[in-house]
């Protein structure tokens, strides 16, 4: 694709993105936005473990992806998962099964019982002292320097390989960046501790039975960078992007196993210093990805301006959210059930529904509801079909 057509798809798709930011009735484009990961891989043919050793195969079946269904943005460039660097840890972190093309995460602990008091006097020193050599068994011993070298060069190649897939999808085929970076974000302890740290079931317990350690833990893992953050958003300037969809971007997904009480309590207070933030800067957009079911925050995005968060929808219903909470700009709502195992039909059915309603309502961008893994959560004619849609109805409301 020549130049001058890379630049005029990529303005055409700013234009579009604002559009649909802008919550404004009858806005007449809806962006389509890709949610999809290793169902890339599947689309193209290969095996999972071989994709995810070779970056050149990686580049190559997203290009292919693009260029078969034409997306507007893409939250995931295909780098989602440091394979190569996990597997020269010796890290047991990615269990990648071909036969069921599945990649599985472990979720163990490596702050055991009772050590979340000892984490918070000095987390640096409980990180290479436990954390790491737990996780990493061969940490445990000597190692020779040769190792932290193509170890060093593993995380380079991978930081390249990101970059690469970033420039290259823009230069290529005119898409720009989902999110524009201007700021710092605000690092949320929870997350952190559920996915790294303490695992699923042991925070879970925690925020019953160890509340004091467990907010000493989320202040000593966050407390100061959160608050050198929120000082840094002093310098950052109002104003939308010209350059992406969106100001900021942020996900949760440690939500799910709060109920509203110790949302309140142990998570909301970090995300609001995020919001806050980007509530002090007139025209920010920032995309919010919920795991679950978002409704714990509805309440709470109430309280801000109208447009502000862009919900990216999981399991929630998008009607029920517009409903339930108008302030939301939605993102989502394509049903991989229905492009995995419904008939074409049905699958621009869908599509058409979102679209004449949410999409003529306003702040509402096409995408799935989930991110996109398995063989079944699509079938390559569906989502052609509804693809082909989407590109016609923003051509013909151009």
């Amino acid at each position: 694709m020549d130049e001058t057509r890379v630049q005029a798809l990529i303005e055409e798709r700013l234009k579009r993105y604002n559009a649909a930011t802008s919550m404004k009735e009858n806005p007449g484009q809806v962006p389509n936005i890709s949610f999809y990961v290793t169902w890339k891989v599947y689309d193209y043919g290969c095996k999972l473990s071989e994709a995810l050793l070779d970056y050149d195969l990686m580049a190559k079946l997203t290009y292919a992806f693009q260029e078969r269904y034409n997306f507007d943005g893409f939250v995931e460039y295909s780098n989602r998962n440091q394979y190569r660097v996990s597997q020269l840890l010796g890290s047991s972190e990615y269990i990648v099964n071909d036969e069921a093309f599945s990649i599985q995460v472990e979720d163990f602990p490596t702050i055991y019982d009772g050590e979340l008091a000892e984490f918070a006097k000095d987390p640096t020193k409980f990180m290479w002292e436990k954390i790491i050599p737990r996780k990493y068994p061969q940490f445990q011993e000597d190692i020779e320097v040769s190792y932290f070298q193509e170890l060093v060069k593993e995380y380079q190649d991978f930081s390249a390989f990101s970059a690469r897939m970033f420039s290259s999808m823009k230069e290529l085929y005119g898409i720009p960046v989902l999110w524009d970076f201007r700021a710092p974000g605000i690092p949320n302890p929870c997350e952190t501790l559920l996915s790294h740290y303490r695992g699923i079931k042991n925070f879970s317990i925690d925020m019953r039975r160890n509340k004091a350690d467990l907010h000493a833990a989320c202040e000593a893992l966050s407390g100061n960078a959160a608050r050198a953050a929120v000082a840094a958003w002093a310098n950052v300037a109002p104003g939308h992007t010209t350059k992406s969809c969106f100001d900021g971007d942020g996900g949760l997904l440690a939500h799910t196993v709060m109920n509203p009480k110790q949302f309140d309590e142990f998570y909301w207070p970090w995300l609001k210093m995020y919001w806050d933030c980007v509530s002090s800067k007139e025209g920010w957009v920032i995309r919010t990805f919920t795991e679950g079911s978002g409704e714990l925050i509805w309440d709470h995005l109430m309280d801000y301006r109208k447009g502000m968060v862009f919900l990216h929808l999981d399991i929630d219903d998008p009607f029920l959210v517009r409903e339930r909470c108008p302030n939301a700009g939605i993102m989502g709502g394509m049903d991989t059930h229905v492009l995995g195992h419904g008939t074409k039909e049905e699958c621009l059915t869908k599509a058409e529904h979102l679209v004449n309603t949410l999409g003529q309502q306003g702040g509402y961008i096409f995408s799935e509801n989930r991110l996109v893994s398995y063989p079944n959560d699509t079938k390559r004619e569906n989502l052609e079909a509804v693809c082909k849609y989407l590109e016609e109805y923003n051509h013909r409301n151009a």
